[in-house]
């Protein structure tokens, strides 16, 4: 099958629905008369999901289960594509960041309120923004901006806004963090984390957002990459991965009470996608 432009659909990935009961397979693009279909992550509650269609640039809410496809009016602009989607808890909110091949900036973040369709930019105006994600409770986001004009020596700062009146025409901003980069909320409660150079000494910064407090804590090393980190729950620190790259890295543990670092792995590997269980 050829699209209009002559480009082989079987080019581009398709999504489908498996009925687990049924073992039906059903083609999303078939079924909706779409092409060139992506899905996108979305930490939904439910079964629905959400897709991109790369020709029209059309963002839906798909909800399997009543085979219904709801347009999103997201975007419909040439030339960008959406990342990191993410709903609010109560599920009324997305706060997603838009690529752009052509214009500048070219990362730019964005809150849409699922209701009444009204967008809202997040972020530095003129910055390139993204990295967007919400606390626990949906009160508050955060934003990555670099803000720097030559491309060469970044500036970034992590914006902090509060979101709590659920209202997309009365967001305000909590805190500008200068000098602070890969900002990572806890999963519980309100709390963030970030790399700083804010005191001219590479460390982390926890914020408390409730109590409005700032506390810091030294990296073991601080030369070498932090790729992931994590804040343990119930405030009790932070687990972190860091090495010279990657494949040759260790995971920390920052105890938060004390404020000593423990190499939970002494054998240097390349460790990925770090997750915390709590036992029960």
């Amino acid at each position: 099958m050829q699209d209009d432009n002559n480009t082989s659909t079987s080019l581009y990935p398709q999504v489908q629905l498996l009925n687990i009961k049924t073992k039906e397979i059903i083609n999303i693009e078939d079924y909706f008369n779409l092409l060139k279909t992506t899905p996108l992550s979305s930490n939904l509650n439910s079964d629905n999901f959400v897709i991109f269609e790369n020709n029209t640039r059309n963002v839906y809410l798909l909800d399997p289960e009543k085979m219904i496809l709801t347009d999103l009016n997201i975007t419909s602009l040439d030339n960008v594509e959406i990342s990191q989607l993410k709903y609010s808890p109560d599920e009324q909110f997305i706060i997603y960041t838009v690529i752009s091949k052509t214009s500048d900036p070219s990362l730019n973040s964005f809150l849409y309120d699922v209701k009444t369709e009204k967008i809202t930019k997040a972020g530095n105006e003129i910055g390139n923004c993204y990295d967007i994600s919400w606390s626990a409770t949906g009160d508050f986001f955060s934003v990555l901006c670099d803000i720097s004009t030559d491309g060469w020596n970044p500036e970034y700062h992590v914006y902090v806004y509060d979101f709590s009146e659920r209202n997309i025409n009365s967001i305000q901003l909590l805190e500008d963090f200068p000098r602070s980069s890969q900002p990572t909320w806890s999963s519980g409660d309100d709390l963030l984390v970030m790399l700083t150079k804010i005191s001219g000494n590479r460390e982390f910064l926890v914020f408390d957002i409730q109590n409005r407090t700032k506390e810091f804590f030294a990296l073991e090393n601080k030369e070498l990459l932090v790729f992931e980190m994590k804040l343990i729950p119930n405030a009790k620190g932070i687990i972190y991965i860091s090495g010279e790259d990657v494949a040759q890295s260790k995971i920390y543990k920052i105890d938060f009470r004390s404020t000593k670092t423990t190499v939970i792995t002494a054998k240097e590997a390349n460790y990925q996608n770090l997750n915390i269980v709590e036992k029960h």
